[in-house]
C-alpha cells in the first residue's frame, strides 16, 4: 500500500518534464528546418490578403496587417528566440563559470576584484543595463546575443563561487593537492565537475529570462532588425490591431509563454534532481 501511494504521488508529475523537454525539442527542430517547414517567405507581403483570420484558406494561422503569413513568421521567429536563449546562456555561463571558479579557488585579491566587478553589474537593473548597452552599440542578431551574454554572467559567477568555496576544502581536493596536482588540474578536473550542477539548473531558468528580455527588446524596437521575424516584433505589430485582429499578438504571445513554461518546468525538475534535500525526502 505504501509503494502504491508513493507511485500515485510521484509517477504522474514525472511526465511533466518529459513533455517540457519534448516541447523544446519540437521547437528546436522547427527552428532548424524553418526553410522547409514555412509555407511562405516570412517577409512576403500581399495587401490583398491582409488580416485574414486563423484557418483561412492557405493561411493556417492567418495573416498580419501587411498580408504576411503568421505561421511562417512564427516558425522563423523561433530561430531568434532559441538563439538568444541558448547561445546567450552559453556565453554568459562560460564567462561566469571562469570568473566564479577563479574567485572561489584563489580568493584574496582575485576574489575581491571579481566580487567588485559583480557588484558593479548588479548595481544596475538588468533590463535597464541591457537597453542602455543595446541603444549605445546598435542592434543585430549577433550583437543582441553577445550583449545579453556579457551582462548575464554575474549570477553564474556568484553561484559557482559559493560552490567552489565549499568544494575546495573537501578531502579529495586536499588529497589531489598533496600529490602535486597543479592549480589548473585542481580547478578543472576536481573542483569544477563537483560544483557545476547548480549552474545547469540556473541556465534553464536564465534561458527563459533571456527569451523574455529579447522579446521585450524586439517589442520596443531595440532588438533584431525589422526584416528579421521575431516573436517580440510580432507582438509589437499586433498591439494596434487587438480589437480587429486579436491573433496578431495572441499567437506569438502564446508561443513565448509556452517555451518559457517548458524551460521553467525543466529547471524545476533539474533543481529537484540535483538538490540533495529533495532526494532525501524521496
Amino acid at each position: 500500500m505504501k509503494s502504491w501511494t508513493f507511485a500515485s504521488r510521484f509517477q504522474l508529475p514525472s511526465l511533466t518534464p518529459v513533455l517540457a523537454t519534448l516541447g523544446l525539442c519540437i521547437v528546436a527542430i522547427v527552428a532548424v528546418l524553418a526553410p522547409a517547414l514555412a509555407p511562405f517567405n516570412p517577409n512576403l507581403q500581399d495587401i490583398s490578403q491582409r488580416l485574414l483570420p486563423p484557418l483561412a484558406p492557405g493561411h493556417l494561422l492567418g495573416t498580419d496587417q501587411l498580408g504576411r503569413d503568421i505561421l511562417s513568421r512564427l516558425i522563423y521567429g523561433s530561430r531568434i528566440s532559441l538563439t538568444v536563449g541558448f547561445v546567450s546562456v552559453a556565453l554568459g555561463s562560460s564567462i561566469g563559470t571562469l570568473l566564479g571558479l577563479c574567485a572561489g579557488y584563489f580568493g584574496g585579491l582575485v576574489d575581491d576584484i571579481i566580487r567588485w566587478l559583480m557588484n558593479v553589474f548588479l548595481a544596475f537593473p538588468f533590463i535597464l543595463l541591457v537597453i542602455t548597452v543595446v541603444a549605445g552599440f546598435g542592434s543585430s542578431a549577433v550583437q543582441l546575443v553577445v550583449i545579453l551574454g556579457l551582462v548575464s554572467w554575474t549570477d553564474y559567477a556568484k553561484v559557482l563561487r559559493a560552490e567552489v568555496l565549499s568544494v575546495r576544502e573537501r578531502d579529495f581536493v586536499t588529497a589531489a593537492r598533496s600529490t602535486g596536482a597543479t592549480n589548473r588540474v585542481l580547478m578543472f578536473r576536481h573542483i569544477l565537475p563537483n560544483a557545476i550542477s547548480p549552474l545547469i539548473v540556473l541556465g534553464s531558468f536564465d534561458a527563459a529570462r533571456l527569451i523574455i528580455v529579447a522579446a521585450a527588446l524586439d517589442f520596443l524596437g531595440l532588438g533584431v532588425p525589422a526584416n528579421i521575424p521575431s516573436w517580440g516584433s510580432m507582438l509589437s505589430d499586433g498591439r494596434a490591431y487587438m480589437q480587429v485582429a486579436w491573433w496578431l499578438a495572441t499567437i506569438p504571445g502564446i508561443a513565448i509563454m509556452l517555451i518559457v513554461i517548458c524551460l521553467n518546468v525543466l529547471g524545476d525538475w533539474l533543481r529537484d534532481r540535483t538538490d540533495p534535500r529533495s532526494r532525501a525526502v524521496e
